[in-house]
């Protein structure tokens, strides 16, 4: 295939290439060069930046690996690496490679995706705006980031179904008063306790009724 010459032959080579992306590793990263020059209102420029896309692309398709169908007895194992342009994954067992995932990232893509795993991922536990802006500011900063913050947490659909909206008004009241045993109980944990025969915490239930404790 001859280079191309136009914003036209651009688009056709870069929409046939991502047909076939999930044969290729590190496609959207890649192909980068190639998709600002087809961007709208962009006038049409080619150099050594997109040449190189171009040819690099061009090999990686004519050499794409036989992807193996998964066994769903054997492991499987996902490989991730990111750059500044993006983000690619390979899924493979024994070494062989499944499918291929990349994906382009930009300024806001890759806050938001910060922002997703200083909320909610791994061990966070969508903790309010003081807390994920504490966590995402011990390796990030960029301009106007507690509004990012604000906006991401105001805008989380878990907190908003765990989380009531409705603020509580006047004094507090007194429990209800049981009338009769076991109807009406509390639980608690009491943990880190010396391990005695390899048990460190303490299961209590203590019915309202009759104040009898019941530790398990």
């Amino acid at each position: 295939m001859a280079t191309p010459t136009s914003i036209g032959h651009v688009r056709s080579f870069h929409g046939l290439a991502s047909f076939y992306r999930m044969f290729v590793r590190d496609f959207s990263t890649v192909a980068a060069p190639m998709t600002v020059v087809i961007k709208k209102n962009v006038p049409f420029s080619w150099g050594e930046v997109q040449e190189k896309s171009f040819n690099t692309l061009k090999e990686r398709l004519t050499q794409a690996p036989v992807l193996a169908l998964p066994g769903f007895e054997v492991m499987s194992e996902v490989e991730c690496d990111a750059s500044g342009l993006g983000i690619g994954a390979v899924l493979h067992q024994r070494k062989r490679p499944m499918a291929f995932f990349s994906e382009k990232l930009s300024g806001g893509s890759m806050r938001d995706l910060i922002l997703t795993e200083a909320h909610g991922g791994g061990l966070m536990g969508h903790f309010g705006v003081d807390k994920t802006l504490a966590v995402v500011m011990e390796h990030f900063f960029w301009p106007h980031l507690k509004k990012d913050v604000e906006r991401f947490c105001a805008r989380c659909i878990v907190c908003h179904k765990a989380k009531s909206r409705l603020h509580p008004h006047g004094l507090y009241l007194p429990l209800p008063i049981s009338n009769a045993p076991w109807v009406d109980i509390s639980m608690d944990f009491v943990l880190g306790l010396p391990k005695i025969k390899h048990k460190d915490s303490i299961f209590v239930v203590v019915d309202r009724f009759s104040g009898t404790l019941h530790p398990v």
